[in-house]
């Protein structure tokens, strides 16, 4: 993302861009501690599981250990899954409304919602995960969520 001529990247300092430039709706809880919370879930997920389905480390596996299809989708499936669990016990602790953190969207939502997209894409099975398709659930009824899926932006294949 440009901004000012400046690149940002990745995920996490473009969110804390956001929150910084337009504080309202805040997507970090007002409590230092669920403020936290919130960032280690995010974090979790830009940091541990996205990673994994990443282009260049598919590239890899592909390439360099010779793995084909069935074999990358069970590694990316197995780590993702390891992922999701953590999350989903994190998530299990915290959450007493419609999102991980609090009664609105933050930036542990922003990051779950295209997480568990991606992981339907590789047959993740995410029966396990209760807790975050319920917050999931929630958050595609929220207008930015529903107006941000794949599936309706402009370049989206038929």
């Amino acid at each position: 993302m440009m901004v000012d001529g400046q690149t940002l990247i990745p995920s996490m300092a473009i969110l804390e861009w956001i929150e910084e430039t337009w504080p309202e709706p805040a997507m970090l809880p007002e409590d230092p501690i669920q403020r936290a919370r919130c960032r280690a879930m995010a974090q979790l997920i830009v940091s541990d599981i996205h990673p994994i389905q990443n282009s260049f480390v598919l590239a890899y596996l592909r390439d360099e250990v010779n793995a084909v299809g069935a074999t990358v989708k069970a590694w990316v499936g197995e780590w993702m899954a390891r992922g999701l669990s953590a999350l989903e016990t994190l998530a299990l602790e915290s959450v007493t409304n419609d999102y991980l953190i609090g009664s609105r969207p933050t930036f542990a939502d922003v990051c779950l919602v295209p997480q568990l997209y991606n992981a339907r894409r590789f047959d993740v099975d995410l029966s396990a995960y209760q807790r975050l398709l319920t917050v999931e659930k929630s958050c595609l009824k929220h207008p930015a969520f529903a107006h941000a899926v794949p599936e309706v932006q402009p370049d989206a294949p038929d």
